[in-house]
């Protein structure tokens, strides 16, 4: 992340905030994974970029019904359904939905 840093790859440094803080929420690395897809949210909100927003929307769902609110992982997961369907991204959303439905 420093080397990538360093020659300003910013888009690639994003989209490897999400997949790290899918990887720390796996391993169970709370406040990493929260400070990771905070992060990349508000940069994803704020270039307006669809497919990522609903990445970390789906990352947020998954962080959310592990450590926070099923009411807020509901409310997420259907955000990035949304967004997937909106982008055609059908297995993306298939995914989300069977978080959604899971207990």
């Amino acid at each position: 992340m420093k080397s990538a840093e360093k020659i300003n790859w910013h888009r690639v440094i994003n989209s490897a905030q999400n997949w790290l803080a899918d990887i720390a929420i796996e391993q169970g690395d709370r406040d990493e994974a929260q400070k990771l897809l905070i992060k990349g949210l508000t940069v994803a909100e704020s270039s307006n970029n669809k497919r990522r927003l609903a990445r970390y929307q789906r990352s947020l769902a998954r962080w959310e019904k592990k450590w926070g609110s099923v009411q807020k992982a509901c409310q997420l997961s259907t955000q990035a359904i949304n967004g997937f369907e909106q982008l055609g991204m059908t297995r993306d959303a298939e995914e989300m939905q069977t978080l959604l439905d899971s207990p």
